[in-house]
């Protein structure tokens, strides 16, 4: 190209170019490069600072940087051309350009900084391998400064590791509380349940106490908080191994206490927190009460003038479909893309007393094949199983109604955006029936289903896209 026509491609002329250099520049990996000073002060006031600042560097033909070779390349292209389009072709690794944005930073020039963002985001969503180190450089970033864009950036992408699958000790404690409060702020779940989160904390804490004693403390952990999968057995938990952990009790409280603040203990299952979790005396004893006394909270409170019971269910995440995701408060599920067939999830809190149940169920987003309505013990368990052959008692978004392989056209509307189902359940003495509205408008009561037991559960069956909410009845 001839001089003159591009004021960045005759600038690129300059760089590392010693027949126009006025400065040597020496990088921590040996490596010198050959500088102008008069450009390097007028695109840098460090640079600016360093090199015309009356002192001794301002004299010296060579100056030190503590910044690689590779580095100090992707610099001096965009200061001389205002621009960084890596014309070497080089490989450059998530690092050096983690590395390159600390030096932007630096030297004061945000529009690099950009550039950099921009170039780890195309890197980060086109190579799913990539994504397995986020965790490290989480790490390393946060620990070496907070620079919001980028530790946000590495943050998104930690998110779509499975929890369970991010090794423990690749995020440091801080670096773990950023990642917390990040998911905090933008309304993400690092798992499907507030267990499994709750178990890896305390596992990290276990694998940093590891480091500090002469004990195994993560494995002896492990054995006390098996997954959720391993603890649960026909609905059933399982207790886990007597293993002593009074030795290290104190240091593992000390570590996990900070980080169960963005922990829901609340909406873990009673069971779980009395079986597993409570008798291991790690967990300050108050959080403990709270959950417990939340728990009491959701039992029914009757309206004796009404003849009415009502109760706040939330969802149970402990019998639920392994690719729902339960909301931190309870209230909503949702499922996730990699869903093709219905899943179900079911109430945590019971009808078992005599009485009047009503509550509902808002679609705020519709999918192919939604149902809504009871199941009784242990009937949701088959999450895959096809709906109009399960023992259940449902109605459709077709207005068809099911129950043990019988399906009757109920005339009710399709399920919509913002359609809001309410489920009637009269618990008599002698006798159990069910009705429900759409939209305000009641329909009647399934005369033939006469087989519903005397303990139920409310019950949802969904498949992407598909997001429920479960609440009091509210007219």
């Amino acid at each position: 190209m001839t001089r003159g026509s591009s004021l960045s491609q005759d600038l690129r002329l300059l760089i590392n170019n010693s027949k126009y250099s006025d400065i040597i520049i020496t990088c921590a990996d040996s490596e010198k490069f050959y500088g102008c000073r008069s450009i390097l002060a007028a695109r840098s006031e460090v640079l600016d600072c360093l090199l015309f600042n009356g002192m001794k560097e301002s004299h010296e033909k060579e100056i030190n940087l503590v910044y690689d070779s590779q580095v100090m390349k992707i610099l001096l292209e965009f200061i001389y051309t205002g621009n960084y389009t890596n014309g070497d072709n080089e490989d450059l690794s998530l690092e050096i350009l983690i590395d390159a944005y600390s030096a932007a930073d630096f030297f004061q020039l945000p529009i690099l900084q950009d550039h950099i963002i921009n170039m780890l985001e195309e890197i980060l969503s086109n190579n799913s391998n990539v994504s397995n180190v986020s965790p490290e450089l989480l790490t390393k970033v946060v620990e070496g400064h907070s620079d919001q864009p980028l530790t946000n950036l590495l943050a998104k992408y930690v998110t779509k590791i499975p929890l369970e699958e991010i090794p423990f000790g690749s995020l440091s404690s801080k670096a773990f509380q950023f990642l917390f409060k990040y998911c905090t702020e933008n309304k993400i779940s690092l798992a499907k349940n507030q267990y499994t989160i709750f178990r890896y904390v305390v596992l990290h804490a276990a694998n940093e106490v590891s480091q500090e004693v002469s004990e195994d403390v993560l494995t002896k952990t492990k054995a006390c908080l098996l997954p959720l999968d391993k603890i649960l057995e026909n609905g059933q938990v399982i207790k886990h191994e007597n293993i002593d952990l009074i030795s290290f009790q104190k240091k593992l409280t000390e570590k996990i206490t900070p980080m169960l603040k963005y922990v829901n203990i609340k909406l873990i299952s009673g069971d779980i927190l009395a079986e597993i979790i409570e008798p291991l005396n790690i967990v300050p004893f108050e959080l403990i009460i709270e959950a417990y006394r939340y728990k009491v909270k959701q039992e029914p409170t009757i309206k004796l003038e009404e003849e009415e019971i009502q109760i706040d269910f939330t969802w149970d995440i402990s019998v639920c479909g392994p690719n729902l995701d339960i909301s931190d408060d309870g209230y909503k599920v949702e499922t996730s893309s990699t869903i093709k067939f219905n899943e179900r999830v079911r109430a945590s809190q019971p009808i078992t007393d005599i009485g009047l149940y009503e509550w509902d169920i808002i679609i705020e987003r519709p999918s192919s094949s939604d149902w809504v309505g009871i199941c009784g013990e242990g009937d949701v368990t088959n999450f895959k199983c096809t709906d109009y052959d399960s023992k259940v008692w449902i109605l459709g978004n077709n207005g068809m109604i099911s129950n043990n392989k019988q399906v009757i056209n109920y005339g009710s509307p399709p399920f919509e955006q913002g359609t809001k189902i309410r489920v009637h359940l009269n618990m008599g003495e002698r006798e159990r029936n069910l009705a429900f509205s759409v939209n305000g408008v009641k329909y009647p009561v399934v005369s033939h289903w006469n087989n519903i037991p005397t303990k139920v559960y409310p019950l949802v069956s969904l498949r992407y896209p598909g997001n429920f909410r479960i609440q009091k009845k509210i007219d």
